[in-house]
């Protein structure tokens, strides 16, 4: 990695693909192929129609951990189409959902200036969506929806069972942005780490051609 003029982690190669070495590109492919092992495994014995759009979500998600180092902007949008995809199927949250921290990590360690804030939105749209989909939309679909568009909302949030869910909402939301909120600025830090080492590293580089410089002059000057 290198730093731009911007103090940003600078990308290899064109377009939306950084440049990796060979070391880390194996290690990301076996986390991403070890994740995709153990999804199989366990959806796969439980011998049911109802866990094969789980193991899609979990598999797509497999995929973004792939390239979570090599184009985080394709691994952000990857987790967000199983996201969306798990929303649209009525999934419950599982462990796969895990990955999604891994992936704002690397939004904010290793994306570049676009990516990094795409990611920092993220985490409050992301948690927006938790909560609505986790505490507002199933009390929605409990409570009756005809008398919601009847009476209108403001009725129905002065009864006590919709303060409650709106103290829920607002519980989940506020769990969630934390809990994602954390996975990003742990990333940020990364970032901010290695700019330092590259930083150093370039300083000390340098400041070597220049005490080669000076004994070039002092051993020209000699002859």
């Amino acid at each position: 990695m290198q730093i731009d003029p911007h103090g940003e982690i600078a990308s290899y190669g064109s377009g939306m693909f950084r440049t990796l070495r060979p070391a880390q590109i194996r290690v990301d492919m076996s986390i991403a192929g070890l994740f995709a092992v153990v999804g199989l495994a366990v959806y796969s014995s439980a011998n049911s129609i109802s866990t094969i759009g789980p193991l899609a979500a979990h598999l797509i998600l497999a995929g973004a951990l792939a390239l979570r180092r090599v184009s985080p902007s394709l691994s952000l949008a990857a987790a967000w189409v199983a996201s969306l995809f798990q929303m649209a199927t009525d999934q419950n949250p599982t462990y796969s959902d895990l990955a999604v921290l891994v992936v704002l990590f690397a939004t904010a360690a290793y994306g570049g200036r676009a990516v990094k804030w795409l990611g920092f939105a993220s985490t409050f749209v992301g948690a927006l969506a938790v909560a609505l989909y986790l505490i507002t939309f199933p009390a929605v679909r409990y409570y009756n929806l005809s008398d919601f568009l009847l009476y209108g909302a403001s009725e129905l949030l002065a009864s006590g069972e919709w303060v409650t869910v709106l103290v829920n909402t607002a519980g989940a939301f506020i769990a969630a942005l934390a809990v994602f909120m954390l996975s990003w600025v742990l990333g940020l830090m990364a970032r901010l780490y290695l700019n330092g080492i590259q930083s150093r590293h370039a300083q000390a580089d340098a400041e070597a051609k220049r005490e080669k410089a000076v004994l070039d002059v002092m051993v020209e000057q000699e002859r």
